[in-house]
């Protein structure tokens, strides 16, 4: 399980639940009762790790989580802050019964049946072995606000590939190798993220933006609490600034970070950032200073903007035609930075055709028109300003940036 996790989420720290009877004692074992609890197992793992390497980690760290059986999850979850649910301190749980269903009253055989599980975490497995020929089962429980059933039914359908293929893996090989998803959801999943299949056009985002702008020069692009800009108006300023990049010698495969608030200005100067072929780098003014710092210095840009009126000083003097640089689809648009909840920030190159992608799958299931005005609240390091900003580039309404 610890391995399907990895697989699905890329996460190489993975902690899971281990269901354990809570008897270390004689006298426990032949005491009628509930005693069970449930420990955390935490597991690391990496695509180039052998399998081998990996099992033997697994039995070592379920050892020495079974030491600690007596250490209620109540109590853990207290120590800790804590509160009580399913899935809040690790999950998936692993549930291995090992009972023995050769169950008899003086002399006379029964029939046992599991009636029903605790739901204990956000997903638990449960597997037990009657040992009467049939083999091993499974069985999967969920929460019923995380699961419907057939999430569920897929759940088991991977788990079970992935297990299928465990099995003829040479030990020495490394995990990365091992595939969890069936052929049919590969297929499903590869068609989907297929944008030439999605109809999104393979141009860049400054070029869909320019054809808008032939299209509706003078109907309203962008509306704030200070003022409204045309899109015709909108380009002439994007193609200043872009003008005023390329004598900079900044062009495609070089990065400009934006540290600027949500305004006018950061639809400027990121539309004038594509135009001149470069990416951009999104960096919240309202950032902690040492965040700040960390990603500039992380993705060590070409050019830091760091206020509205940089914006517009470094445009003066340029011409407000469009620049006409070529820019392949497949170089970056954007690079954003993860969270780092799970560790160091991590910066993500997102290119223009993933964009396009993206903008005809969302206005197609929200049904942009032309008449639409599509509004921006989004701090502008948390989304992408481009996802907003494609909407109008694609479609055509306005884009109104909220206080």
């Amino acid at each position: 399980m610890a391995l399907y996790t990895h697989r699905l989420t890329g996460a190489r720290d993975v902690v899971l639940g281990l269901t354990v009877s809570g008897r270390v004692a004689p006298a426990t074992r032949t005491t009628p009762g509930m005693l069970a609890n449930s420990v955390p197992v935490r597991l690391t793992i990496r695509p180039d790790m052998p399998l081998r390497e990996l099992l033997a980690q697994v039995d070592t760290k379920m050892r020495e989580a079974v030491e600690h059986q007596r250490y209620r999850a109540e109590d853990l979850h207290r120590d800790l802050g804590l509160s009580r649910g399913p899935g809040v301190a690790y999950s998936p749980m692993v549930n291995l019964i090992g009972f023995d269903y050769d169950i008899s009253f003086a002399g006379r055989p029964c029939t046992a049946h599991n009636l029903s599980f605790p739901l204990g975490a956000d997903l638990m497995i449960m597997v037990w072995d009657r040992r009467d020929g049939s083999g091993p089962h499974m069985r999967l429980h969920a929460a019923p606000g995380l699961y419907d059933d057939s999430g569920l039914v897929d759940c088991r359908r991977r788990l079970l590939h992935l297990l299928e293929h465990m099995t003829d893996l040479d030990p020495d090989l490394p995990v990365g190798l091992l595939d969890f998803l069936p052929a049919d959801e590969r297929r499903s999943l590869l068609a989907r993220g297929d944008a030439s299949a999605a109809g999104a056009p393979a141009v860049p985002l400054a070029t869909l933006f320019e054809q808008q702008v032939r299209r509706t020069p003078e109907a309203d692009a962008v509306v704030t609490a200070e003022l409204t800009l045309s899109y015709r108006e909108l380009n002439a300023r994007a193609n200043r600034l872009a003008h005023a990049l390329t004598a900079r010698g900044i062009g495609p495969e070089h990065l400009v970070a934006l540290v600027l608030p949500r305004s006018a200005e950061l639809t400027v100067a990121l539309l004038g950032v594509l135009k001149a072929g470069a990416a951009y780098l999104p960096v919240d003014p309202e950032y902690p200073a040492e965040r700040r710092e960390y990603m500039l210095a992380d993705a060590c840009p070409a050019l830091v903007v760091d206020g509205p009126r940089q914006v517009t000083e470094l445009a003066e003097d340029f011409p407000d035609t469009d620049p006409g640089i070529t820019v392949d689809p497949r170089h970056p648009a954007y690079v954003i930075y993860t969270s780092g909840s799970t560790g160091r920030p991590k910066g993500v190159v997102v290119t223009h055709t993933g964009i396009a992608s993206l903008v005809q799958c969302k206005a197609r299931l929200m049904r942009v028109t032309p008449t639409a005005e599509c509004s921006s609240s989004a701090r502008p390091a948390s989304t992408p300003p481009s996802r907003s900003c494609a909407r109008p580039c694609r479609t055509g309404p306005r884009w109104c940036r909220l206080p």
